[in-house]
């Protein structure tokens, strides 16, 4: 290339870097870019049955031979205890303004949850009945806006790698094998990859606001299914492979900054889910008559089931720049058990009150 062909180029270059100051109704472009802070768009709605939020909640459940060690208890619903540890680790945000209007937001963060209920009105031992695992290795969330006063946003949440293992208490576990429960406990543990699509998310923002969220989480890895047994922990026979791969749920929050039971202090939060769960196709052993007889078996062969998670509460606004994190919420649960190693009984339900902690 000879040199006044690259002095050419140098001069081209140089004048399009200046042509934008010229330019008449030019628009002005911001993009900002941050590593390890927490986004405030696209979060989890309370709702969410996965959400990876701090929670501690009291409720009043079915109480079922499966997980109750106490013979003499004979109550149709207990207390339980769920306490939740999760977090979203942020890694990175960026955010694009044009004419100081948003255009879009982006994000990259790592989700990580343990989930432990336990029965803390046993009187012997307060038994941990069951802890589910969970975590993403990323978590890719986009939001575009738009300039209308019925949509003003679409947020899209992929989660490409996602985990969760599950684990009987080992009170729970010790029981089963001295009482000769034919199925000890199953190897709960499996991955997915989950894709949603929110319509106006609430983007940081203290008004009121209505999201919607449509979503599905597929199984990867179709032949080991979502659950399996060793031969150590109870018959293989009585498992019956996973044939549904896809769990897909519709969510809906609505929060209020004004109107009914709500101000600027006080954000009213209503929230629901409405998910399709796989019902794990493995007995339950209700019963055991008589000490020297079998235990009575009731096969529950795999199949979707529709799970409802409502939550109605507030979140505490003690500052107006900050976006309230902590609330209390009244919540009902009707489905499946939502613990993983008790995801084949179906019809269980409870109520209770709930204290989160969002990050």
């Amino acid at each position: 290339m000879s040199k006044y062909l690259s002095l050419f180029l140098i001069k081209c270059f140089l004048i399009l870097q200046f042509i934008p100051l010229f330019t008449i109704g030019q628009t002005k472009d911001s993009i900002r870019s941050q590593y390890f802070r927490q986004r405030d768009f696209g979060k989890y709605l309370i709702s969410d049955i996965y959400a990876p939020t701090s929670e501690v909640q009291i409720v009043a459940g079915s109480n079922l031979r499966e997980y109750n060690i106490d013979l003499a208890r004979t109550n149709n619903y207990l207390p339980y205890n769920q306490t939740n540890f999760g977090a979203e680790i942020p890694i990175f945000t960026k955010v694009k303004y044009t004419d100081n209007c948003l255009k879009y937001k982006f994000s990259i963060s790592a989700p990580i949850c343990a989930r432990v209920w336990f029965d803390f009105t046993e009187p012997s031992t307060a038994p941990i009945l069951n802890t589910d695992y969970q975590f993403a290795i990323l978590e890719f969330n986009y939001l575009k806006t738009f300039e209308s006063n019925r949509i003003k946003n679409i947020a899209i949440k992929l989660l490409p790698y996602f985990h969760e293992s599950s684990h009987l208490g080992d009170e729970i576990t010790l029981f089963r094998r001295l009482d000769t429960v034919p199925v000890v406990w199953a190897n709960v543990s499996y991955q997915t990859s989950e894709l949603a699509v929110t319509i106006n998310d609430a983007n940081g923002r203290l008004t009121n606001n209505t999201s919607f969220k449509l979503g599905i989480k597929i199984l990867q890895n179709t032949s080991h299914g979502w659950y399996s047994i060793r031969n150590d922990k109870g018959d293989t026979a009585e498992f019956i492979k996973s044939n549904h791969i896809i769990e897909s749920y519709f969510q809906c929050q609505n929060q209020a900054s004004k109107g009914w039971l709500a101000n600027d202090r006080f954000i009213r939060v209503m929230s629901f889910e409405l998910r399709e769960r796989v019902q794990y196709g493995y007995p339950t052993y209700p019963e055991k008559k008589d000490y020297y007889k079998d235990w009575t078996s009731y096969s529950a062969n795999e199949k979707i089931s529709l799970c409802f998670n409502g939550y109605l509460g507030w979140k505490f606004n003690f500052s107006q720049n900050l976006i309230p994190k902590f609330g209390a919420y009244l919540r009902v649960y009707e489905g499946i058990n939502p613990y993983g190693q008790f995801r084949n009984i179906s019809n269980y339900q409870f109520v209770g009150l709930s204290m989160i902690y969002e990050n």
